[in-house]
């Protein structure tokens, strides 16, 4: 990896560098004054060689400055992902774009990228300023030139990565009329949580998690749209989502939802104790998002339908089906917290409050506690279907076999 960590000579302290700034801005303001006096002389003594000296350094001193702030208006600069989502370890490339819109050339301008962490990069020169990850370049731009740089960039775990903000310094011919600025954040990616077979997962068959499906069926509810795919020959002119083909710019036709299928809303507990504040556990939190993921794959791949809630008030996604749901289904797990901010227990009973008829609740969760046991108690004398899948690392005494089922991070030995 042809990247380095050090320290980008650029002081932190802010008086430090004000009083740079400052002793420029002085030394500035004495040369001006000094060859502004250099004409006035000139024209005392009708000199035109001394009239014409100060005129040019007077030129020089303005036409730098005036040459950097324009940059800021001339310059476009972006960064941009090769893909907008992708699963942990994929390896993406990170494109970088600088244009100079002008008729003057750039012989220095440098570029400072803030990286969040996590996101790993080859290829670039990595320093530290002010304790952030910083992609740095160094770009020399012609007139009208436009400059581009790739770096493969992978992010071993799940969540949303954004590059940026970006500042930029802009130095003026013989180092005087330096400019900075800055551009906000542009890359983002968001990266799925990991997706594992329910075979490797030691699960037991999808029935376990809500009512029988078919896998196969006669008729279809006219009334519950299901999502949409591509015309057939023989497919009924009234199916045709005319809305759907005009945006696609090919015929798509509704699909229905069969007359019985599985209808299952996620509960993800993202606390591994009954004070949220308490027993922070991120490596038992992340299992249990992979195994909620697991799961909603597989139900949507068998002509489910899938919704998934969690205690963070972010998760939220109501029961839907079809190729597009389970994208969107993802995108939430991959934004959900690693932590939660709602008592499990009122949790659980909130969407035991919410659940529509005919859905099954299925709570994953890391940790069994006696208030969730109290409330798993009060959904069975209300006859509310609610599964359980215990995903922690360690045997609980709370556990019931009978009723209940548990993955274990052991049990998992392949990533699809």
């Amino acid at each position: 990896m042809s990247s380095r960590i050090g320290n980008t000579g650029r002081s932190g302290d802010p008086e430090r560098e004000l009083a740079r700034v400052e002793q420029v801005q002085a030394r500035h303001t004495a040369l001006v004054f000094l060859y502004a006096v250099t004409v006035v002389l000139g024209l005392a003594l009708r000199s035109p060689a001394i009239v014409i000296f100060g005129a040019g350094c007077l030129l020089l001193m303005y036409l730098p400055r005036y040459y950097a702030q324009s940059g800021q208006a001339t310059l476009t600069y972006k960064t941009v992902f090769s893909e907008r989502f992708a699963w942990p370890g994929d390896i993406l490339r990170l494109t970088v774009e600088i244009e100079n819109r002008s008729f003057f050339p750039i012989s220095l301008l440098q570029v400072w990228d803030e990286l969040p962490l996590g996101l790993e990069i080859d290829g670039g020169t990595l320093t530290a300023d002010r304790q952030k990850r910083v992609l740095q370049h160094a770009f020399r731009l012609g007139m009208w030139q436009r400059v581009r740089r790739h770096y493969a960039v992978s992010c071993p775990s799940r969540g949303v990565y954004i590059v940026g903000p970006t500042r930029v310094d802009l130095a003026g011919p013989f180092g005087y009329g330096r400019e900075q600025w800055q551009f906000g954040p542009q890359a983002q990616i968001l990266v799925y949580p990991k997706v594992h077979a329910l075979s490797e997962l030691w699960c037991r068959p999808l029935a376990m998690l809500g009512e029988s499906s078919l896998r196969s069926f006669l008729h279809e509810d006219p009334l519950r749209l299901r999502g949409v795919r591509e015309y057939t020959p023989g497919d009924s002119l009234n199916r045709i989502n005319w809305k759907a083909t005009a945006k696609a710019a090919r015929l798509l036709v509704h699909v229905h939802e069969p007359s019985a299928h599985i209808s299952v809303q996620l509960l993800l507990n993202l606390s591994n104790n009954d004070q949220v504040w308490q027993g922070l556990d991120s490596a038992e939190t992340e299992w249990a998002i992979e195994v909620t993921a697991s799961l909603g794959v597989a139900l949507l791949e068998n002509h489910g339908s899938v919704g998934v809630s969690a205690n963070d008030y972010i998760t939220d996604l109501s029961l839907g089906a079809g190729e597009e749901h389970m994208q969107s289904f993802l995108a939430t797990l991959g934004l959900a917290n690693r932590y939660a901010l709602w008592k499990p227990s009122t949790f659980i009973a909130s969407a035991l409050e919410q659940r529509h008829f005919g859905t099954t609740l299925v709570l994953v969760t890391p940790s069994l506690t006696e208030e969730i046991i109290d409330v798993l108690e009060q959904a069975e004398i209300r006859r509310s279907p609610l599964r359980v899948v215990y995903t922690g690392s360690v045997a609980n005494p709370l556990f019931d076999d009978a009723s209940m089922l548990w993955i274990q991070r052991q049990g998992c030995m392949n990533v699809q």
